[in-house]
């Protein structure tokens, strides 16, 4: 019991600190801190939990998660399609695929809605003569700015077709502007009147104002058919467009999707209208690198094999446990010092040191005439006697047993 004492105190150990780790790691999952900021899976300030937690409790609405990519988005049926966080760098460069997928669905009558990380841009001190002169003649020395070479077009008719993986490969590094698709141009600047808000635009139940924290706005062309729904001072930075049948909304922050912008000032009637009439909402979380795992560990727990798991592996321990330590208690050891030779061990050796091999057949049959009875005696040398001259010691040997045997 002893020698086992270490093992079971190790056992103990690392069973403490697996418990201690499952422990922490459910704590993390729970605030939802590892997650991107706007993710609906962050129940901090900086997620969207709420949001998707509420309107999962609304009879007749479906709300889910999805955590594959937008390109394998399928274009029906007709849903709310919630982008919150969304980069605005990622709107000059947007995967074709991607926004083939995006714009196939909301023409087939999804409500698309794209919310912005915020951005926000510090005033900066206007600089004094002495520093426009250097900042001027830094950029007449400065080395000439390399200019990117535009990317191909993506059919080029005069261009021989490319084989089928080199097509896959050019079509998957090709970007879109949405500017340019959509129509809206996103732009960074510095907004005055940061502390009310955004401003509703047009008449209705909507709040008056609503929180934002962000410097971007949007500027639609004429002919694409936005309209502002809210704005901040004379700048657009709330937008929605109508797209085939179904409707996109823009918005330059997503702080009041939120869970700190909905527990200060929840703008309830803004967010039934955003979300819509359909009965399905979806909350993208794939844009903001939360992609669903599809490797062995998630087709295990998909298929229902962690109990198997399990299984195999405390059958593993109980292998290493039956190498290790035996299940039949070892035998008590005996302090009784045994001998290692053979009882006649010592004869033997007196043997070898008193007489010589030579002689030991001799030695031995003198030996036995001086105790041995004298009519056994008289029976073997006259077999011997008779034996012929040339005759073998075993064949001698023989005679005396057979003489012997006779009495």
């Amino acid at each position: 019991m002893k020698r086992r004492l270490p093992l079971i105190v190790l056992v103990l150990a690392l069973g403490a600190l697996l418990a201690g780790l499952v422990a922490l790691f459910r704590l993390r999952i729970s605030q939802g801190d590892v997650f991107p900021a706007y993710s609906s899976l962050r129940a901090d300030p900086l997620g969207t939990r709420v949001l998707h937690d509420s309107l999962a409790l609304l009879p007749g609405l479906a709300v889910e998660r999805r955590f594959k990519p937008l390109a394998r988005l399928d274009p029906a049926p007709p849903r709310t399609i919630v982008l919150a966080g969304f980069r605005s760098e990622s709107w000059g460069r947007f995967s074709i695929e991607d926004y083939s997928a995006l714009d196939a669905a909301v023409r087939e009558g999804a409500r698309l809605v794209i919310a912005f990380h915020a951005v926000t841009t510090e005033d900066k001190p206007t600089p004094a003569r002495g520093e426009k002169g250097k900042a001027a003649q830094r950029k007449k020395t400065a080395p000439p700015e390399q200019k990117q070479e535009p990317a191909p077009p993506a059919s080029d008719p005069g261009e021989a077709p490319l084989p089928e993986p080199a097509a896959k490969a050019a079509r998957k590094r090709q970007t879109v502007d949405l500017a340019e698709r959509w129509g809206l141009e996103v732009r960074t600047a510095t907004i005055p009147l940061r502390d009310p808000g955004a401003w509703r635009a047009l008449p209705g139940d909507w709040p008056d104002t609503i929180g934002w924290a962000s410097d971007l706005r949007l500027i639609g062309k004429n002919d694409a058919g936005w309209t502002t729904l809210y704005g901040r001072g004379s700048e657009p930075v709330l937008v929605e467009r109508a797209l085939g049948r179904g409707t996109i909304v823009v918005a330059g922050d997503a702080y009041f999707l939120s869970n700190e912008g909905l527990q200060r000032n929840p703008p309830t009637t803004l967010l039934a209208w955003i979300v819509g009439s359909h009965p399905r909402v979806v909350f993208d979380e794939s844009h903001l690198g939360v992609v669903e795992d599809t490797g062995i560990a998630a087709l295990a727990r998909r298929y229902g094999l962690a109990s198997a798991f399990f299984t195999l592996l405390l059958l593993a321990a109980l292998w290493v446990w039956q190498r290790m330590a035996l299940f039949v208690p070892p035998p008590e050891e005996s302090h009784e010092v045994a001998l290692s030779y053979h009882p006649a061990a010592g004869l033997e050796a007196l043997l070898r040191r008193s007489v010589p091999a030579g002689e030991l057949g001799a030695a031995c049959a003198a030996e036995w005439k001086r105790t041995g009875r004298p009519g056994d005696v008289a029976r073997v040398e006259a077999a011997i006697a008779a034996a012929p001259k040339k005759s073998s010691a075993a064949a001698l040997h023989n005679l005396a047993l057979r003489a012997l045997r006779r009495r």
